[in-house]
Parts: structure tokens; sequence; C-alpha cells
């Protein structure tokens, strides 16, 4: 069952491209280091599914969708052993401006989780997605391969 059927939402056909195909996800092939207090952008460079190839896993990583709509964006990085007291925060970025945060205060020595789910509108051809994550621990984190990026097309 694809995510179509689940949010009941049935998208109309896009003139020279099948709208089941906007979609990705990706997540990290390996830990990937994050400096502290600095805001970096999550290099997820291993895809599960990039069908249209949007999404670019080895230099800008970033989603640019060739059809345009409004789409369903996931993001669920992970941090290792945040410190206690310390929080984290997820974002997503379109067209180099911050559209969502994900924020988790953090009371005890773990890993930690931050990002969320929400709805963007892209215009098909120059809008474009980045996510980021930051700390403040005190010293480098890794941002674990068990965060994900998931886009999804819903519709027009």
């Amino acid at each position: 069952m694809g995510l179509f059927p689940l949010f009941g939402v049935a998208p109309k056909a896009a003139a020279g491209a099948s709208n089941d195909d906007a979609r990705m996800s990706a997540k990290r092939g390996s830990n990937q280091a994050i400096t502290t207090a600095t805001a970096t952008k999550c290099q997820f460079d291993t895809e599960t599914f990039d069908p249209k190839g949007d999404y670019d896993n080895a230099t800008n990583y970033r989603y640019t969708p060739s059809v345009a709509g409004v789409y369903l964006v996931s993001i669920t990085p992970t941090l290792t052993d945040v410190g206690d007291g310390k929080f984290a925060y997820g974002q997503i970025r379109k067209n180099g401006s911050t559209i969502m945060t994900g924020y988790k205060g953090n009371g005890m020595a773990i890993d930690t989780t931050v990002g969320g789910a929400f709805l963007v509108e892209m215009n098909g051809t120059t809008d474009y997605l980045e996510a980021f994550v930051y700390h403040n621990h005190g010293s480098n984190r890794n941002l674990s391969a068990s965060g994900w990026l998931d886009i999804h097309r819903l519709g027009a």
C-alpha cells in the first residue's frame, strides 16, 4: 500500500510527469560529525528511493522537485549522546529560509531524535529543501545512520 491510500489523497496527473514518482527517501550511510552550536546541513547520502532523481545525495544534499504541488516532508535526524540539560533541533529550509524546526530539550544523556512532519508547497522548478541539525552539547556529536529524510508529493 502506497502513501496516497493512507492519506486518502488522489493526486491529479501533471503534464508529462507521473505524480507517483515525485518522492524520495534518504538516510545517512554512516555517522556524520556535527559541530556544537552550529546549524549543520544533514548529509543524507543513502537513497532508499528517488525515482525522478530530484534529490542530490552527493554534493548539495537537497531536494529540488521537478513536479509542482504540495509535499509531505518528514525529517527524523538522531544525534548521539546529547548531554544532560542540553538541547537539539532539526530544521527544514526552503530556498535557504527555515520553514520548520523540531526542537527537543534533553533531560538526560541519551541519543536525541528531533524533527517532525509538515506540508509545504513547491513550484516544481526552482524551489528546494534542505535538512539541518543543531545541538549545544559543548563538543561534537554524531548524526547517526538511523535518521531519515522523506518527501512525498500529495497533490497539486
